[in-house]
């Protein structure tokens, strides 16, 4: 076999594994329920329930010059260190955060801390947390 043929075999395989990693980037962005593939951003706002057992950490990202704002909410139980995201939202560029005991309100959007996520993507925009 001479080189030039392994040099194209090695470059169609090169090709065909970005090929597959880019359809996922964007079955992930399109069409994944879990935000757990959302990512991260900036760290934009914190707030801490009124009996300071959780902390909401608002993340804000940007796609670039083409695409606006997103914000992802993690909460985090400040006894047991367990982080859970529960809040994105696209475009977002601000939060207002509410607290009324097991309940936040987030851009007017009510979530039970226990039991809800919020995610723009889905025609119901609650749903149960897994």
């Amino acid at each position: 076999m001479n080189v030039w043929k392994k040099i194209r075999i090695i470059a169609s395989l090169l090709v065909i594994l970005l090929a597959g990693y880019l359809a996922w980037q964007i079955y992930i962005s399109l069409f994944a329920v879990d935000i757990k593939y959302v990512p991260q951003g900036d760290l934009y706002k914190t707030v801490t329930s009124p009996d300071e057992r959780y902390t909401l950490r608002f993340y804000r990202s940007s796609g670039g010059a083409t695409t606006g704002f997103a914000m992802l909410g993690i909460m985090e139980d400040q006894k047991t260190k367990e982080q859970r995201r529960i809040y994105w939202e696209y475009p977002c560029r601000e939060v207002s955060v509410k607290w009324r005991r097991d309940v936040v309100i987030i851009n007017d959007t009510r979530l039970n801390i226990w039991t809800e996520v919020y995610d723009f993507r889905l025609d119901q925009p609650i749903y149960p947390a897994k």
